[in-house]
């Protein structure tokens, strides 16, 4: 074994002057706001909604689990289900306490905007 490790080992440098760090951003240009790239970018994503924002108006049609949610917007489980944590620390969603049936077969929440709780009591 320890003839492999010191053949595998070759390519490193033997002098410390050959041991100092590459300079590969020497003419490196930051980010610039008035750049033809950036403008584009930001022209493409300006009246774009963020995940978080679809999956609130979702949830003004009615109480959706995260996998209905996720299925809904063709987006994976695990981003819905960090949106869901997100708008819910920020108190816009809550547990509805109704339950529904996962893919698997198990209980799991639907969650409701948390600005009609009141607007369903009152009907």
């Amino acid at each position: 074994m320890g003839g492999d490790f010191s053949l595998s080992c070759r390519h490193l440098p033997k002098r410390e002057e050959d041991m100092s760090q590459l300079d590969l951003f020497s003419d490196y240009k930051a980010y610039r706001k008035e750049s033809p790239t950036s403008k584009s970018a930001w022209e493409t994503k300006r009246n774009k909604l963020t995940l978080r924002e679809e999956v609130f108006n979702l949830l003004s049609e009615q109480p959706f689990s995260n996998e209905q949610i996720a299925d809904s917007l063709g987006q994976p489980l695990s981003s819905i289900c960090a949106r869901i944590n997100e708008l819910k620390k920020i108190d816009l969603v809550i547990d509805s306490g109704k339950r529904t049936k996962s893919k698997y077969n198990k209980d799991v929440i639907l969650w409701q905007r948390k600005d009609q709780t009141k607007l369903k009591g009152s009907i």
